[in-house]
């Protein structure tokens, strides 16, 4: 066999190997829907994980 050969075999498993990469890289990447969907999300986290301002309600004293 020719080492020729053997090196067409190589490069076409390398290139195959390289477009099904490509294909799961543009199937599995997060829409973007616009220039600033990062920060909208960024900021929806940090929302959920702020604390929430659950401040007591104030108690009158009735008759004073």
């Amino acid at each position: 066999m020719c080492p020729v050969n053997n090196l067409v075999y190589l490069l076409l498993a390398v290139g195959l190997s390289c477009v099904g990469l490509l294909v799961l890289w543009l199937r599995n990447r997060p829409p973007a829907s616009s220039p600033r969907s990062s920060v909208e999300e960024f900021n929806h986290t940090l929302r959920a994980l702020a604390p929430e301002d659950e401040t007591p309600p104030r108690r009158t004293r009735r008759g004073a």
